[in-house]
Parts: structure tokens; C-alpha cells; sequence
């Protein structure tokens, strides 16, 4: 993965991690293998919930795609089909 600029910043509002500044990243997949496994979302014990799953999505069904935090999945709207 190669990383292109910093996309969005913002402060968290996940249980546990109030105030934490969190940061997203544009990034141009040019190989390897998508996620450890090893992160804190995959731990036992911790308040994340859910599962992470990776799937390519047409930029059109977006705003019907629960797609967190909010702000990014706005801000790629915004920025991709809104303004395109």
C-alpha cells in the first residue's frame, strides 16, 4: 500500500476512546495482503463491535452503505460524487 495524503482528521467519539484523535489516510492498493488480523478490533475484551470485512463498493451505492465514522463516508460523497 502506498499512501497518498491524508484524507480527514477528527476526534473520536467511540466508547473508550473519547477525544483521541483519530486520522484517515488515502492509499493506492499496489500489493500485498489486506489486514493481520492483529489489530485491537479483532482482540477479546475490547469495545469494539462488529466484523471488518473488505469489499469493493460502487461509489453510487455508497450513501446506502453503513460506511464509519460518518464524516468520512460524507466527506467521500462530497468530494467523489458530489462534486464530480
Amino acid at each position: 500500500m502506498r499512501v497518498e495524503g491524508l484524507f480527514l482528521q477528527r476526534i473520536s467519539d467511540k466508547p473508550g476512546m473519547e477525544g483521541q484523535r483519530e486520522f484517515f489516510y488515502l492509499c493506492s492498493i499496489i500489493g500485498g495482503k489486506v489486514g493481520s488480523g492483529q489489530g485491537p478490533e479483532f482482540q477479546p475484551g475490547t469495545h469494539y463491535k462488529g466484523k471488518y470485512k473488505i469489499s469493493w463498493v460502487n461509489l453510487r451505492e455508497l450513501p446506502n452503505i453503513n460506511l464509519k465514522p460518518q464524516e468520512v463516508k460524507d466527506k467521500i460523497i462530497q468530494e467523489y460524487l458530489v462534486s464530480k
